[in-house]
């Protein structure tokens, strides 16, 4: 799912979880939407979210 997200987001996001690294995720997203969804995912997985400069978001 992350890699997904990155083909459409500006930026980069970086699952630092690695429990979840290999955990299939199905769903149908907006690619508008994108920075809700990654609110989803950290509210969904109890992850910590950290905004670094140049759109990269740290989820662990």
């Amino acid at each position: 799912m992350v890699e997904e997200i990155n083909r459409y987001r500006p930026g980069r996001v970086v699952l630092m979880a690695r429990g979840l690294a290999d955990r299939a995720v199905s769903g149908r997203f907006a690619i508008a939407s994108l920075d809700t969804v990654l609110v989803q995912i950290q509210r969904s997985y109890d992850l910590q979210a950290r905004a670094l400069p140049g759109g990269v978001l740290i989820l662990g």
